[in-house]
């Protein structure tokens, strides 16, 4: 997504704005740990936040419970975002205590990367284990492979692509008049309806999640660089919503993987072999000069088309 959002941003004339639906894995995970608190039925079966087709449903059911109750401000990177506020969407009040004891009094097999990352920054990351080793230098060291004690569930790459295939199939048969369309009238919106219609005039939206350049929303994080942040939208635009600075910690984190995003972008846009290997020195999972050239050499060699 960032890399997308700042080739687009940074190297066209287009105005770009990226939103993804992983804003709710972290509400998902408000609402498992403040379920008796607030009154939330968590289903049989919701072990983690992995994308699973088995999972998938379980999350939206607390999902849909949560959302209503509690207004959740994050802010941070796509797939690495971190919680600033939680509060009571009735009375105002600040959750985020109350969130931090009941989050620790879980199965310490819920989640556990996240909760290791909880512990040492004091800041909750949003996106669930598996996106979140995608971004840290701990969990991907070959000898101790601390994917195994985090228990990362790998993504289903044949399933969901069957999954992709299956739904595709499905849209053609509905544009074909071959299938009835009342199956899309319950289909949650990731925004992109919304915001059309509020930049048309339909009045104001707060957008929980969107991503767009860096002008000062995150106080720490470069200037320009494709950031995550809540955002009004109406007729006269998309909007970001000034959330003021990340813990320093993080912002280390994430100043790190905004210099690889926008390394790996100048460096297709350019044709620079030399920016592509710096970006993959700067990945957090990649621990070897050598190993890294020879990550280049067989992406170039296997996309050159």
């Amino acid at each position: 997504m960032i890399r997308i959002c700042d080739a687009v941003n940074r190297h066209s004339r287009i105005k770009a704005v990226g939103l993804c639906h992983q804003i709710f894995i972290g509400y998902t995970m408000v609402g498992v740990a403040l379920a008796k608190d607030l009154g939330i039925t968590v289903p049989d079966g919701l072990t983690g936040m992995e994308a699973s087709i088995m999972q998938a449903p379980l999350h939206d059911q607390v999902r849909q419970q949560i959302v209503p109750l509690v207004d959740i401000r994050a802010a941070g990177l796509n797939h690495f975002s971190w919680i600033l506020s939680i509060r009571d969407r009735r009375t105002g009040e600040d959750l985020y205590p109350l969130f931090r004891k009941r989050f620790f009094e879980l199965d310490p097999a819920f989640e556990p990367l996240t909760r290791r990352v909880f512990e040492a920054f004091g800041a909750f990351p949003v996106p669930g284990d598996t996106h979140l080793c995608e971004y840290l230098p701990w969990v991907s060291d070959p000898l101790t492979k601390p994917w195994e004690k985090y228990n990362i569930k790998l993504y289903d790459w044949d399933l969901m692509a069957s999954v992709r295939e299956y739904e595709l199939d499905r849209l053609d048969k509905m544009a074909d008049g071959e299938a009835t369309i009342e199956g899309l009238l319950e289909t949650d919106s990731e925004g992109a309806l919304e915001m059309i219609e509020n930049v048309a005039g339909a009045g104001n939206h707060y957008h929980l999640a969107a991503n767009l350049p860096n002008v000062g929303q995150i106080a720490n994080l470069p200037y320009g660089a494709a950031v995550e942040t809540p955002v009004m939208v109406n007729g006269d635009g998309i909007h970001p919503v000034h959330v003021g600075a990340l813990p320093e910690p993080v912002a280390e984190l994430c100043r790190r993987e905004t210099t690889v995003a926008q390394l790996c972008v100048d460096a297709a846009v350019e044709g620079d072999r030399q920016k592509a290997l710096q970006c993959l020195l700067l990945d957090p999972v990649v621990n070897d000069i050598e190993q890294a050239k020879q990550i280049l050499d067989d992406y170039l060699t296997s996309y050159k088309e």
